[in-house]
């Protein structure tokens, strides 16, 4: 079993953390936007599709739905289409076709740039911890992994959150790089429901692999918050890391209230929101602060100071909402923890919608306790002295 030395470099999850981020924010900023056409401009070649999609349910914004392999032997091929085309439409359709050519090799590319990037993190991690082989696969990173913990690693591995995304992309990328009857007899064992079941024709060495893969829409959009996860169970389990999150919080600015409605106004019932107009009146004495993970905004709170006839010595919180992107991964608690903090000595009440159990049931491990009806809402009072044993430990700073 290796030791695994902890240096100046032994935060090594933030190495695929940076990579997976920058591959999201490349997809997102510029390969995406790059091929996704407006489904207007395309529907109408729609009548002329292939019978089923390269990748997801039909989706000409996307892929014009366009598609036809060489290799599917269908019959009507728009270079023998007869006069129900006329020659301009076919012109049209056949350069329609073509750069949907293009975009869906553009496409399966970024897949496999993501595979290397991927690959090329793992290799760097693996150097780090004493790797000395001059050559580097998956092969090598199982063993070198089992060497690190002392066994066989691949079985613990296959035992991670989001290790199917993981196994599917270098399933993918192998398929797409070698083009070989073995590559995809692989992907067709370990992942059948991302070979075409129309394609009828049998694949043979050098097809172009991408004329067989299926996946479904928005599989590039998901697959970054998958590696996120299992690198991080990785580097916990494997690597021994404290994956402990380095949260920052600060207040927030007047100019940023509108960019929490833009977040937050569809994860609240109309009669609960807050909406920047309210928050900024200046008849109120109310500040909110956003947590953030490096420079992206986790969930947001806020607390009014005004004095209420249900509460004259206290505070009252106004708002907390956590993300949805973020939902699900305990930072709730790190927005009570800001709360508590910024009302410490004061009475504390709530106005939480009866409908809304959770929130109820969150802040009553927080110590509040159901008062009395108010409109539409229950108030909820706690102690000015309470102060959650829970959120004491948590770490977290101001920016």
């Amino acid at each position: 079993m290796k030791e695994k030395t902890q240096d100046k470099k032994s935060n090594r999850y933030s190495i695929f953390r940076d990579c997976i981020k920058n591959l999201k924010t490349d997809w997102v900023e510029n390969i995406k936007p790059f091929i996704e056409f407006d489904k207007q401009q395309t529907r109408k070649y729609d009548k002329y599709a292939a019978p089923y999609p390269i990748v997801g349910e039909p989706n000409p914004k996307l892929y014009l739905g366009c598609f036809k392999s060489p290799y599917e032997g269908c019959d009507d091929n728009p270079y023998e289409m007869d006069g129900m085309l006329f020659n301009k439409e076919k012109a049209r359709y056949i350069e329609q076709r073509k750069i949907a050519d293009i975009l869906k090799s553009f496409f399966f590319q970024y897949i496999q740039k993501i595979a290397v990037e991927i690959m090329r993190c793992m290799l760097i991690v693996c150097t780090d911890l004493g790797y000395k082989q001059k050559d580097f696969g998956l092969k090598e990173f199982f063993t070198f992994s089992s060497e690190l913990i002392g066994k066989d690693s691949r079985v613990v591995i296959e035992t991670f959150p989001k290790y199917k995304a993981f196994n599917l992309l270098f399933k993918l990328n192998n398929f797409l790089k070698h083009n070989t009857k073995q590559a995809y007899d692989t992907l067709k064992d370990n992942f059948p429901d991302n070979i075409h079941k129309g394609n009828k024709t049998e694949y043979e060495n050098g097809m172009y692999a991408g004329d067989f893969i299926y996946l479904q829409d928005g599989y590039l959009d998901k697959i970054f918050d998958k590696l996120l996860i299992f690198f991080g169970e990785y580097c916990k389990v494997i690597l021994g890391e404290d994956l402990c999150p380095q949260l920052f919080y600060r207040e927030l600015l007047p100019s940023e209230y509108k960019r929490w409605e833009e977040l937050a106004k569809s994860e609240f019932l109309k009669e609960d929101f807050c909406n920047a107009r309210y928050l900024l009146n200046p008849k109120q004495d109310i500040k909110g602060w956003v947590l953030l993970d490096d420079d992206e905004w986790i969930g947001c709170c806020f607390i009014d100071y005004a004095k209420h006839w249900f509460n004259k010595d206290g505070v009252h919180f106004l708002e907390a909402c956590t993300f949805p992107k973020y939902r699900g991964k305990g930072y709730a608690k790190y927005l009570a923890r800001i709360m508590f903090d910024k009302s410490k000595g004061f009475a504390k009440s709530m106005c939480i919608n009866p409908s809304n159990s959770a929130s109820i049931s969150a802040f009553a491990k927080y110590g509040f306790t159901k008062a009395k009806p108010y409109k539409t809402w229950d108030i909820y009072l706690c102690d000015k002295d309470y102060y959650p044993k829970e959120l004491e430990n948590l770490k977290i700073t101001t920016s």
